[in-house]
């Protein structure tokens, strides 16, 4: 949940769910160790089927492309690109 600071929480509240039929498991198309990335609009905009060698780079490599933007961690805290 997002706070905006003064203690009331902004978005849907959060619920127990139980995925009985594993609807959920077969939609997502990813490993139990994978990732989404759902946009605002509830569009898909990057998934990874296991758990990357290097998360923040995965991370950091989709949100540049979906923006855009080129991928590169060099000058983020004093980290080099490869």
């Amino acid at each position: 949940m997002l706070n905006g600071g003064d203690g009331r929480e902004s978005g849907p509240r959060r619920r127990e769910v139980t995925d009985l039929y594993f609807d959920w498991a077969r939609l997502r198309e990813v490993a139990e160790d994978g990732a989404i990335l759902v946009r605002p609009d509830k569009h898909v905009g990057w998934r990874s089927m296991r758990l990357p060698e290097d998360p923040e780079r995965a991370l950091y490599a989709a949100m540049s492309s979906l923006l855009g933007r080129e991928a590169s961690l060099a000058g983020r805290d004093g980290e080099k690109a490869d």
